[in-house]
């Protein structure tokens, strides 16, 4: 016993050592070295190239392996994801760097991670591809996203949960990572447009809230979206027929249903003998909670691969169906679980900010930078399904920017 706890604690000695050498940064040198120059790139590439033909690269247990000729990276402040994508790589083509480094060791000194810093770097890519993975899928480029949002996190929380326990020497590191995103999801949590999302999710709805939250939070969460669509406009939108047509019938007989009062300084309508505003809103109430009902009685649409579903095209095929969730989800599909899309936008202002700036107006400058993003990405995405697969592809519903822009004209300053 007393051998076994000395093995135990050699082991976390070097564990420990290991993690005080800062094994990214390592990880960063030795990407570093092996793509100095030119002549050292070509080299490795060949290494690869010759390593999987003759079979040299294998497992300890002695199964061959093939290595992908993937790009070595280096970590960048400015771009989120580098660092996973820098340690992930070098972990894929480590049999291929070590040989390489052993081929080069008369030239030049190509730095390589020892067995126990291999080990943290391996540990840390598996901590870090959790919330990587969610972020790709949150970043989805014309899909709506803030549904998933909530979910994820809670996901990628129970994830590192499961991995404190197995890895304890990095529970603090963990623990700490696992704080901060509560505080985000806190919140996430306060926002209403989170609950809205979700229930306009036909493979979420409520259920999320009903597995992970108190009875209190789903009642609030059903008044939330009650009163959004009550209160907001879409109900007046979609009624507005049905009451002008209600106080119409139950005017007086006559040719003329409609009586005029005219005024030294307004002209006003009113309605003779029209519904009360009591009933109206009452009526409105009933329409609001029959549609709400109706939609939530509907079984479950795409459960099994919640994130896949096309939002968009099921809203616009329910459009009628549920008229009054439909106004609300236009509203609401467009939001973006996270700012990567927005920044992109943003990074589009060199087609826009040139030397005619001058003669814009900052109002027709952001037109001009949203509009030439959208049509950058058509462009793209029409190039793409030509080219690559020779069927032209169908227009992407998830387009809420274009039909902005149909009436407006964009006049230089005078």
């Amino acid at each position: 016993m007393e051998s076994l706890n000395l093995a135990i604690g050699l082991a976390s000695k070097q564990y420990l050592q290991a993690l005080e050498l800062q094994p990214i940064d390592a990880c960063w040198a030795s990407v570093a070295a092996c793509w100095s120059s030119g002549t050292c790139c070509k080299r490795f590439e060949s290494v690869i190239d010759t390593g999987n033909a003759l079979g040299l690269f294998k497992h300890p247990d002695g199964t061959v392996i093939t290595i992908d000729n993937l790009q070595l990276l280096q970590d960048s402040p400015v771009q989120w994801g580098l660092t996973y994508l820098m340690m992930d790589h070098y972990e894929t083509m480590y049999p291929a760097i070590t040989d390489f480094a052993f081929q080069m060791r008369r030239e030049a000194v190509i730095p390589i991670l020892d067995h126990s810093q291999y080990k943290v770097l391996q540990d840390l890519i598996s901590i870090l591809c959790i919330p990587y993975n969610a972020q790709e899928v949150l970043s989805l480029e014309k899909t709506p996203t803030l549904a998933l949002a909530i979910p994820l996190f809670e996901t990628i929380t129970w994830s590192w949960e499961q991995l404190a326990t197995s890895m304890p020497k990095l529970l603090h590191a963990i623990s700490c990572r696992i704080f901060k995103l509560q505080e985000y999801l806190g919140m996430f949590k306060d926002a209403p447009v989170h609950t809205i999302a979700m229930f306009l999710n036909p493979s979420i709805k409520l259920s999320w809230i009903q597995t992970h939250q108190l009875q209190t939070n789903i009642k609030e969460a059903e008044e939330i979206i009650l009163d959004k669509a009550q209160s907001s406009g879409y109900l007046q939108v979609v009624t507005a027929g049905v009451n002008l047509r209600r106080a119409s019938n139950a005017s007086s007989p006559g040719l003329q249903p409609l009586s005029f009062r005219t005024s030294s300084t307004s002209e006003t309508v009113s309605w003779d003998n029209g519904p009360s505003p009591f009933k109206v809103d009452k009526r409105n109430q009933q329409i609001v909670q029959e549609e709400y009902q109706r939609y939530l009685d509907k079984p479950f649409v795409g459960q099994e691969t919640m994130g896949s579903l096309d939002l968009v095209e099921y809203w616009i095929n329910h459009q009628y169906t549920y008229p009054i969730l439909y106004q609300i989800a236009m509203n609401v599909l467009p939001a973006q679980a996270l700012s990567v899309l927005s920044e992109q936008v943003f990074l589009s202002s060199k087609l826009t900010v040139t030397a005619q700036r001058t003669c814009l107006s900052a109002l027709n400058v952001k037109y001009l930078q949203v509009l030439k993003h959208t049509l950058r990405w058509h462009c793209r995405d029409h190039l793409d399904g030509v080219t690559e697969t020779g069927i032209e592809i169908k227009p992407n519903g998830l387009d809420f920017v274009s039909h902005l822009f149909e009436s407006v004209t964009c006049k230089d300053e005078e």
